[in-house]
């Protein structure tokens, strides 16, 4: 019976799952976990384009900036924050996986506080502003790759720049299975669970 308890102890502890934190990135950098590069055209601003203090990157019509990481990112938690989009202006969006068809779904908006109070949506696979300065936070539900290690952005209009910033979970990582090993809170609990068995045991043979 005891050694069923602490097989039960060890499974519990080890299957604790790691907490992910959401990191929002413009440039490249070390954001908790992951590490991002950019490339092409992916100038950090100081303008205040969201809310919050989020910094953001602006890209130019009819030029891209690519984001590449360090480890694979779960693609369901990946938001694409988009701002002062002007009127005629589109994004589309493609990974590492080939280009990425936005459905009305993906598009939330306009962002509180965010350059552009208009409402942008989605047209022939792309983000599009019909009228207006527009925002939205941009997800991915069309039947994306469940993890991907780069993401580029190309802005399309009519001669003004765009503002853009990812977010993503630096622990939503889709990698293949790991042994399970104990963390030290884990290895706390274990102890305990140990010492209070052994301590059961004495008692037992004082009897």
């Amino acid at each position: 019976m005891r050694l069923k308890l602490v097989a039960l102890a060890i499974t519990t502890l080890a299957a604790m799952p790691i907490q992910a934190a959401t990191q929002c990135f413009a440039g490249p950098g070390t954001y908790g976990a992951v590490t991002v590069t950019t490339s092409g055209s992916c100038t950090i601003t100081s303008a205040t384009a969201f809310p919050g203090g989020m910094q953001a990157i602006e890209i130019w019509d009819d030029a891209a900036c690519t984001y590449t990481f360090s480890k694979p990112l779960a693609t369901s938690s990946m938001r694409i924050h988009m701002a002062d989009i002007d009127a005629g202006e589109s994004t589309s969006i493609s990974t590492n996986t080939g280009a990425y068809s936005v459905i009305a779904a993906d598009v939330s908006g306009p962002i509180p506080g965010a350059i552009g109070g208009a409402t942008l949506s989605a047209s022939g696979g792309q983000v599009v502003n019909l009228s207006g300065e527009g925002s939205a936070i941009v997800s991915m539900t069309n039947s994306p790759p469940a993890s991907i290690t780069s993401l580029t952005l190309t802005h399309q209009g009519i001669g003004w720049v765009g503002y853009y910033a990812v977010c993503a979970d630096d622990s939503a990582i889709v990698a293949p299975a790991a042994i399970p090993t104990l963390s030290e809170w884990a290895l706390i609990g274990l102890s305990s669970i140990l010492a209070m068995l052994g301590f059961s045991r004495m008692r037992r043979r004082q009897r």
